[in-house]
Order: C-alpha cells, then sequence, then structure tokens
C-alpha cells in the first residue's frame, strides 16, 4: 500500500540560506540523528548520486530501514527527486523536493509517495499524522542549523570511500518517470502546510 502525501513548509529566514539547506545532503547524519542513523553517498555520476541510508524509524528506540537512496538533482527547480530502494532491490518510497518564493516567504515543498508497512495499513491518518511530527521535528532542528555560526559549505563532509555502485539505468529512469507521473497527477491522500522561524 502507498499513500501520496504533500507537505509545504514555510521558513521566515533569509531564502539564500533555506534553499541551500534544504539541497543540502551533508548536513542529514549529523543534524537530524534522531531520523538519519546513516547517510553516505556511494558514487555521484553528473547529477545523480547513490546514497547509503539506514533511517531511524522511532527515536531513540533501535528500529531500523535500511535503503539505497538514487538522488537526481534538479537545479532549475531548486530541488531534486530521490527513489528508495529496499536493499532486495524493491521500490518503497519516491520524493520530489523544490523551493521557491510564495508572497515573499521561502517554501520548501516536499511530494512523497510512501509505502505504507503491514503494521500500520488499517491506519493511513496515523501514519500521516506520525509522518508530520516527524517532518516537524526536522524542520526545527534545521532552524537550530539555520542559526548557527559555521556556514553550511564548511559542515563536516562524511564522504564514504566506497568508489562504485552499480544500479541499472533503465531501471532508473523508468522509476523517475513514474514519479513525476505521480507528482503531475495531483491526486494527493494527505497534504498539510507547516512554518517555522529560526
Amino acid at each position: 500500500m502507498q499513500i501520496f502525501i504533500k507537505r509545504k513548509l514555510k521558513v521566515n529566514a533569509d531564502a539564500h540560506l533555506v534553499f541551500e539547506n534544504a539541497n543540502d545532503w551533508m548536513h542529514f547524519a549529523f543534524v537530524h540523528r534522531r531520523s538519519h542513523s546513516v547517510f553516505k553517498p556511494l558514487v555521484q555520476v553528473e547529477n545523480r548520486t547513490i546514497f547509503f541510508y539506514k533511517a531511524r524509524l522511532l527515536y531513540p528506540f533501535p528500529f531500523f530501514r535500511t535503503y539505497l537512496v538514487v538522488r537526481q538533482d534538479e537545479p532549475e527547480q531548486k530541488g531534486y527527486q530521490q527513489i528508495y530502494l529496499g536493499l532486495n532491490g524493491e521500490v518503497e518510497s519516491y520524493l520530489k523536493a523544490r523551493c521557491y518564493i510564495e508572497n515573499g516567504v521561502p517554501i520548501q515543498e516536499g511530494r512523497f509517495l510512501l509505502q505504507v508497512h503491514w503494521y500500520l495499513k488499517p491506519w493511513p491518518k496515523l501514519f500521516a499524522s506520525i509522518f508530520r511530527v516527524r517532518m516537524y521535528k526536522v524542520a526545527l532542528e534545521d532552524n537550530d542549523y539555520l542559526v548557527s555560526a559555521t556556514p553550511i559549505n564548511q559542515k563536516e563532509n562524511s564522504r564514504a570511500d566506497i568508489s562504485s555502485c552499480f544500479v541499472d539505468e533503465k531501471f532508473l529512469e523508468k522509476e523517475f518517470s513514474r514519479l513525476n507521473s505521480f507528482v503531475s497527477s495531483q491526486v494527493v491522500d494527505f497534504s498539510f502546510e507547516q512554518e517555522t522561524t529560526p
């Protein structure tokens, strides 16, 4: 079972910093430790990067899911799109993220096509509520990060030493196309807006 969630976050801060933070993967593993136990790049080719991602499901308990994340940057959208592959090779989730200005306020928008696991299938609204709380906590962590003294591009880079990783190109093109068709269909199961001020 998959559900489509649209999340819109208004951030009352400098647009350049907000957009840079939204697209900077390097901060995930140390700013968002509660949700990103491990987030390391394996290989990058042009605008596409493959990451090893160990997601913490419920902080502080030791429940995790592990993925290969294929990210494709979309500079014209000030964003990116990602495919989350389980280690069995099956696609589990998708994300299409972008940034823009609306009425003078920087906006981070994410459209998520998420796999609802068996133990939450009877309660999709509960799943969406848990996801909403998780994303708001991520936003608060980003707020603390935005007001920190160290510029984003000077933060520690935890790049892995793995030099190559293979995922079939035709498979990726098909899955990114599937992601875009979902987004363009506008069939959203749950939608919510959040707002923060660093």
